[in-house]
């Protein structure tokens, strides 16, 4: 049978197990951070360079270099967080019928086109590549943003066309405008960082371009740390029930705190030239964005609370599987070592049974005859013991292996066999 795109995007995905669901949400709130932080500030910081190309150059180079122009960075936070979140999400909706994993596969053209633009502009100045470069990114962010909004709406999930889920909504245009907002407070924070604290990029003193760039830095400060936690909050009202938590409230506050603080030592850093904060500017900066980061995070984990449970019910079930079928092949391929059941049933079994007389258990000799001929039962039982004998207490789980089981019952029967002068096995 020929299989759809849809269906052949679905089958790269594994299933994760259930060590990796622990760390899916993590690993996938950090990425996110990552990328979509990079990605906010390599658009915002070249639509500035743009606008300022003509009228001032230098200042406009300055801008550009918000980001590293080195291919390493663009490959290491661009493009591989990207692929990575596109594995990750895609395993933590498995199964359901929200293909994020084929959608942002589509999208990622856009994203690999936007981001070559972006980087190729770094390299020659070329307004055409920084044009196409920040409308591509552009293209791929906004839908990308609003796939994340809708992991906070599984109920949802049945009724979605994934590459446009809900952008005239409302819950859309909030996590649009987030995303924008925190662009803007994160290419302010990094054109501080990188203009003013770190040694290898700071402006001379006597650069001409310091003070309007000075200004420019603290205002897109100033104003992503007043847009951001009122949008938060915007966001918090109208977040589904089945995804509001106490954590996600709880880190709502250092949120709000730390850009509020943000925003004040920017502004009073605006009207008074010689202040000189800078640093701690771009702590509070990078503080609240790893806060909201954090919140999405929490709320994601809500959200998908009854999916997580189910997907790790489907990971140790498909373990359990896997294991039995390993263990299957590997019975059926490698001949049973007739030593090897004697010496576990030395270690394991002795101290509670013998053949000719009852010790903690009943003698063998009276409860194996009813396995004769049925190996298969007899494992089954050493795996996996029920109180049979009410006279006896119950035998507790060896921990054996199947195949550990298999040689002790093939050494079971054979003595038995061999003690009742030759009874059929």
């Amino acid at each position: 049978m020929t299989m759809t795109p849809r269906q052949l995007l679905d089958k790269l995905l594994v299933l994760p197990d259930a060590h990796h669901l622990e760390m899916i949400q993590p690993m996938a709130g950090t990425l996110e951070f990552v990328f979509l932080g990079f990605l906010g500030i390599a658009v915002v910081s070249t639509a500035l360079a743009l606008a300022h190309q003509k009228s001032n150059p230098v200042l406009a180079r300055r801008f550009a270099l918000a980001v590293s122009g080195k291919l390493s960075a663009w490959v290491t936070f661009g493009l591989l967080p990207l692929m990575t979140l596109a594995v990750l999400l895609g395993q933590l909706v498995s199964g359901s019928r929200f293909g994020i994993f084929p959608a942002i596969v589509k999208l990622s053209p856009l994203a690999v086109l936007g981001l070559a633009g972006l980087w190729r502009y770094r390299q020659c100045e070329c307004r055409i590549a920084g044009t196409i470069g920040v409308l591509a990114t552009l293209g791929f962010a906004l839908p990308f943003v609003n796939l994340l909004e809708m992991l906070h709406w599984p109920e949802r999930w049945p009724f979605l066309n994934p590459l446009v889920p809900n952008m005239y909504d409302v819950q859309g245009l909030v996590r649009a405008l987030i995303f924008l907002a925190g662009a803007v407070l994160a290419t302010g924070g990094a054109f501080l960082f990188r203009g003013f604290v770190w040694s290898e990029s700071r402006m001379p003193v006597d650069a001409p371009e310091r003070s309007a760039a000075r200004i420019w830095a603290l205002s897109l400060t100033l104003a992503g740390a007043v847009a951001l936690p009122a949008l938060v909050v915007w966001d918090a009202a109208i977040l589904p029930v089945s995804a509001q938590s106490f954590p996600a409230l709880v880190i709502s506050a250092p949120l709000v705190v730390a850009l509020w603080l943000a925003a004040l030592l920017a502004l009073a850093m605006l009207l008074n030239p010689d202040r000189g904060r800078v640093t701690l500017v771009v702590v509070l900066v990078f503080a609240g964005l790893a806060c909201e980061t954090t919140r999405e995070n929490f709320i994601q984990t809500t959200a998908l609370a009854d999916k997580l449970a189910l997907l790790r019910m489907q990971a140790d079930a498909q373990f359990a599987k896997l294991q039995m079928d390993q263990e299957a092949r590997y019975t059926s391929n490698v001949p049973l070592d007739p030593k090897a059941g004697e010496k576990i049933y030395s270690e394991k079994c002795s101290a509670c049974h013998a053949f000719d007389h009852k010790v903690v258990g009943p003698a063998h000799k009276d409860v194996l005859p009813k396995y004769r001929g049925q190996m298969d039962k007899l494992v089954g039982f050493i795996l996996a013991p029920q109180k049979v004998d009410p006279a006896f207490p119950a035998m507790p789980a060896q921990g054996l292996s199947r195949r550990e089981a298999r040689a002790v019952a093939d050494y079971l029967l054979t003595r038995l066999a061999a003690e009742t002068k030759g009874g059929a096995q």
